[in-house]
């Protein structure tokens, strides 16, 4: 991993006011946001609740900006999370939600005639594996992992590696329709399977944006990581 990443993020950690040490001690969960866009469903979770920490990754500048700052226990890092340390092309799409990693295929475009799914610029942004994270950040469990990377959400699970036994509770995001909307995102029943051959039940399904996708939530069977 680049020295200059690392630099990055302990910069972001320790130097810009949004966490001190004595914070991560003191917190009684630890969750990770990975694709948080404006915080939904965690930035109200840490405004209520002081003893949460929220680490929020954010590679849209335009999106990380707006959330920056707004509770000590919401760590705002503009970085996306992949199965890779580095750096990747991160293709900004016209309604934000959808910006992604990789590419959409245009068999599953064929399914979202009612956005505007338009790639309007592709840059460059950090990539950081969870395991490299839960490591530069000192975490020993996350209590709650919530993924809406669009696509990639497997590989954002995939990448904490060993580490996988030390997350309580995971939510992701999957597509339901015939066609996948992006390139190389896996179907239902492959989520299905990974989630419990490592352990976990699946414990909710939420179904959103017209049935063509759900967000699954698994536990670990044990709660002893």
């Amino acid at each position: 991993m680049p020295r200059w990443i690392k630099q990055r993020v302990r910069s972001i950690l320790l130097h810009r006011g949004f966490v001190a040490v004595p914070l991560l001690a003191e917190a009684k969960q630890v969750w990770l946001d990975v694709g948080a866009h404006l915080g939904e469903g965690t930035l109200e979770v840490a405004l209520a609740n002081p003893q949460v920490l929220v680490y929020a990754f954010e590679p849209n500048w335009d999106l990380a900006r707006q959330i920056m700052g707004k509770a000590a226990n919401f760590v705002v890092l503009p970085i996306a999370v992949s199965d890779k340390d580095g750096i990747a092309d991160f293709h900004l799409s016209a309604s934000d939600v959808s910006s992604s990693l990789t590419t959409m295929e245009d068999a599953g475009l064929a399914h979202w005639k009612d956005l505007n799914l338009t790639v309007k610029a592709t840059i460059p942004v950090p990539t950081m594996r969870v395991d490299t994270f839960m490591k530069a950040a000192g975490l020993r469990v996350v209590d709650f992992l919530k993924v809406d990377a669009e696509g990639v959400d497997l590989r954002v699970v995939q990448s904490a590696g060993d580490r996988l036994r030390d997350i309580r509770r995971i939510k992701l995001e999957v597509d339901t329709a015939p066609d996948r909307l992006y390139r190389g995102a896996p179907g239902h029943e492959d989520v299905l399977a990974f989630f419990q051959a490592n352990g976990f039940a699946l414990t909710e399904t939420e179904t959103q944006n017209n049935g063509r996708q759900e967000n699954l939530t698994f536990t670990r069977l044990s709660t002893q990581p």
